[in-house]
């Protein structure tokens, strides 16, 4: 994927998960874990003593932090009633208590509330605690009448009717949104121990009640606020949702301008470097990381742009000076036959003389091989083909080696030459282009060889013959051991032009020979393959 898609593709996810991470938390936070929070912080009750009392000052913190209101009953008993409006009612049973903070929310009357001390009334509510408590549904004074519009419309409710003298009124001053709510919420129950008491809450009510040492503790909160405000904070995501793709954008073009475009840049420099074309007409002029890459981008082309230009200044001088060798080494191949043949002339002229030396059949088999030789190498300067001058057939190759061991006895003479092979192993092949490979080999042997030749020949798997020729110089870099049987390639700065091992190549090639070399510890080690004729052989 290209640079400025992945780019792309990733803040297109940074802000679908900022987003949804955003709408999720908001949902999770302030409708379930807040609630899970507030629950947790309501039932942190601290407020009852261990000695069984109340304290007021932490009751009163208690409320205020939570926003809540607590109803504490002991014994049938509000303990903190007043934190509630209410009234003292005489009547013939005992004195009553009248919780005035729903009623006088839900109140309609051209004229203000009041009640008077000993004013005698009749009293129509609704039981909440012990025939002791009770909320008003209406109150008949002696000249006007205080209905409550919501208890009122109410059908099935148990109601009571109560006469009595008022003894005294209180009024909290506490001014708890919560209270009315709580009281109302009480008068829909007559008894506080029924079972369906939490089951009948509203969902945005949260009711608490817990018994600490006989306390009976109801601690009210209501959510209704709270979820007045979710609308507005759903606006507020969606805004801030949009600002975050704003946001995203911008960062893009920043990111596209600043980083993106400038890379983007270098890749076409680099392009064109690759296709070796130097001329550079970006100009990046920022100091920054990018800059210096340019800059070293830049130096690394004129610099390579001289290196090529002097590797083919070179590589020209080189095929030069091969075409002038091959051209020297074809005049030379073309002058030898005229010696070669003088050589022959007078040898077989020797040989009449002295019939029984074996030398000179040896002399006249060589010249005669090398006079093929120089034809070869002329016909190879025209792309002439070894494989197809092979004289393929049956020969020993034991006499071969020890052949190639005789002719260079004089250049060997300081070695030792392990070799002490008398069996017949018999191969196909072209002799006399074979005896050239071993004695190329075997001239490579002598030139490198420290003090030993270790000449072997083994029947190996396939039904082949391994011919091998191993001295114990030093042992060729790994990095020149495919170069060496290339045309004019010697890792010695000797007068050798590197066609021996050159030669030696080509002909095992025709022979579909498996040949190489292999560095050991303490030598070098040539081998080729050969065909071998089980019929005529002794391994």
């Amino acid at each position: 994927m290209k640079l400025k898609p992945k780019t792309l593709l990733i803040l297109t996810l940074m802000f679908l998960s900022m987003v949804t991470l955003e709408f999720l938390s908001g949902e999770f936070y302030f409708e379930k874990f807040f609630r899970l929070q507030k629950e947790k912080q309501l039932s942190n009750i601290d407020f009852i003593t261990s000695q069984g009392g109340v304290n007021s000052q932490k009751l009163r913190s208690f409320q205020n932090t939570t926003n809540s209101l607590v109803l504490i009953i002991k014994d049938n008993e509000i303990i903190n009633i007043n934190d509630f409006d209410y009234f003292s009612l005489d009547t013939i049973e005992g004195k009553k208590i009248v919780l005035l903070n729903a009623f006088l929310n839900n109140l309609y009357s051209e004229n203000k509330f009041y009640l008077t001390d000993k004013e005698h009334i009749k009293l129509i509510g609704v039981n909440i605690l012990a025939n002791r408590y009770y909320l008003p549904i209406s109150i008949q004074g002696i000249d006007r009448v205080y209905e409550d519009y919501k208890f009122a419309s109410m059908k099935n409710l148990e109601t009571y009717t109560i006469k009595g003298n008022v003894s005294s009124t209180s009024y909290s001053g506490y001014l708890s949104p919560q209270s009315s709510n709580l009281v109302e919420f009480f008068s829909k129950f007559s008894e506080l121990k029924k079972s369906n008491f939490q089951e009948n809450l509203n969902p945005e009510i949260e009711l608490i009640q817990k018994s600490i040492d006989g306390y009976h503790v109801f601690i009210y909160y209501s959510y209704q606020n709270l979820s007045s405000v979710f609308p507005t904070l759903r606006v507020y995501f969606y805004f801030k949702a949009i600002f975050l793709l704003l946001l995203t954008l911008v960062i893009g073009q920043l990111l596209d301008y600043f980083i993106i475009n400038p890379i983007v840049y270098l890749s076409k420099v680099t392009e064109r470097i690759s296709k070796l074309n130097f001329k550079n007409d970006i100009v990046y002029h920022k100091n920054d990381e990018i800059g210096e890459l340019y800059f070293k981008i830049d130096e690394m082309a004129y610099r390579l742009e001289d290196v090529i230009k002097l590797y083919r200044d070179e590589a020209e001088k080189n095929i030069i000076k091969k075409e002038e060798l091959e051209e020297k080494i074809m005049s030379f191949m073309h002058e030898i036959k005229t010696p070669l043949s003088l050589i022959m002339g007078f040898t077989e002229l020797m040989q009449d003389k002295y019939k029984d030396d074996e030398d000179f059949d040896i002399i006249i088999s060589e010249a005669k091989r090398l006079l093929r030789l120089s034809e070869e190498t002329l016909l190879l300067g025209k792309n002439f083909n070894v494989k197809d001058s092979l004289i393929l057939k049956r020969f020993d190759i034991i006499p071969v080696i020890k052949l190639g061991l005789y002719i260079y006895q004089k250049e060997l003479s300081e070695k030792k030459i392990i070799f002490n092979d008398e069996r017949e192993i018999f191969v196909i092949g072209d002799r006399e282009k074979i005896e050239q490979v071993i004695f190329n080999l075997l001239k490579n042997g002598y030139n490198y060889a420290k003090s030993e030749i270790v000449i072997d020949v083994e029947k190996i798997e396939d039904n082949k013959v391994s011919i091998s020729i191993s001295n114990d110089g030093n042992n060729i870099s790994e990095s020149e051991l495919p170069k060496i049987w290339n045309k004019f390639y010697t890792t010695s700065n000797s007068y050798q032009r590197g066609l021996g091992l050159y030669i030696v190549s080509n002909i095992l090639k025709a022979h579909n020979s498996k040949y190489g070399v292999i560095n050991s510890k303490n030598s070098v080690k040539f081998y080729f393959t050969l065909q071998l004729d089980e019929k005529k052989s002794g391994v």
